[in-house]
């Protein structure tokens, strides 16, 4: 079996989730013990939140000095909930069922937070822009024009000025895309979007075949940059 074999891949990442599920079961008796300062901390947190400040970057650095597995706790609380959650925790034997209750009670109590485990995973690859994006229909003016929102989070902070590579705002660009037709052809039937929104959509469509002309020569340029550094670097060698 090769090392790029998808099962040598599948299996690392069941095993990677199998001891993240094991340490957050350890965690839960520990953060339970001190459950005052954990809930005390990140309360501070939610208030400057509330207050309108971004506390993403400053949590990312509080998390593990409140336990090192507080991160994927919230995590896991952000991608099950809390009671599925501690009833998979239970159930893999992770957590005792006698402090089910307790556990669940800490949880609610920090749930505001789960988004923030995400961003603290995505900070420690260096990835520090954006944790979701969000997309959707949100209706028509009075005039018939279609309305969508669009939103940015770094956990759980809102984003408004992001800084990224090239290929991640590119990878965004063409989720919206896609986003955009789902929204277009699930349009309620009797949608009356106006001629001169139907008419600007057009434009847009005939812009961006444009542009996808020049997206591509520019690519090629890179690309031959690269081509031409590797050749320098080979001839190099044979000096």
């Amino acid at each position: 079996m090769s090392a790029s074999d998808p099962s040598d891949e599948e299996t690392a990442e069941r095993r990677f989730q199998d001891e993240v599920y094991e340490d957050v079961g350890d965690a839960i008796p520990r953060l339970l013990n001190c459950q005052q300062t954990v809930v005390g901390t990140l309360n501070r947190f939610r208030q400057d939140h509330l207050n309108g400040d971004r506390i993403q970057p400053t949590l990312n650095d509080s998390l593990q000095q409140i336990d090192e597995e507080l991160p994927f706790l919230l995590y896991l609380l952000d991608v099950h909930g809390v009671e599925e959650m501690i009833d998979v925790l239970v159930a893999d034997g992770c957590l005792d069922a006698d402090r089910q209750a307790e556990a669940v009670n800490l949880c609610r109590q920090i749930e505001w937070a789960a988004p923030a485990g995400e961003a603290y995973l995505q900070s420690r690859r260096g990835f520090d822009y954006w944790t979701s994006t969000a997309m959707g229909f949100a209706g028509f003016t009075e005039s018939g024009n279609l309305l969508l929102g669009q939103r940015a989070k770094q956990g759980v902070d809102e984003l408004w000025d992001v800084q990224a590579p090239p290929s991640e705002f590119g990878e965004l660009v063409l989720t919206e895309v896609v986003h955009l037709v789902d929204v277009l052809e699930q349009l309620p039937a009797d949608g009356n979007v106006s001629e001169a929104e139907v008419t600007n959509l057009r434009q847009i469509v005939d812009a961006l075949d444009d542009q996808i002309g020049e997206l591509d020569r520019a690519v090629d340029d890179l690309e031959q940059l690269h081509r031409s550094d590797s050749t320098e670097d080979y001839d190099d060698l044979l000096e």
